[in-house]
């Protein structure tokens, strides 16, 4: 496999494979891509975020209301995993 990466980014990858981190150099390079894939998508997600922001499609909370949104979420992480217990 070709690749032009820097002396400094081979060498990086020497080390991790010199110490254990990884077995091949494949096995790196597949792990850089895939942390790739995921920054693109948190990326995505926080475009997002700020395209809601920018039209108002936000909610804002007191600490009351902020209580209240816990003790829902709270409630319903409980019922989900009542749930999956059940089909287990």
């Amino acid at each position: 496999m070709k690749s032009d990466l820097s002396p400094q980014d081979e060498q990086f990858i020497q080390e991790l494979l010199h110490d254990g981190s990884y077995r091949t150099r494949a096995d790196v390079l597949e792990d850089a891509l895939d942390l790739l894939k995921q920054r693109r998508e948190l990326l995505r997600h926080i475009d997002i975020g700020t395209q809601q922001l920018q039209n108002g499609q936000y909610a804002e909370y007191d600490e009351e209301s902020l209580r209240e949104l816990f003790a829902r979420v709270k409630a319903e992480g409980r019922q989900r995993l009542a749930a999956l217990e059940r089909h287990s």
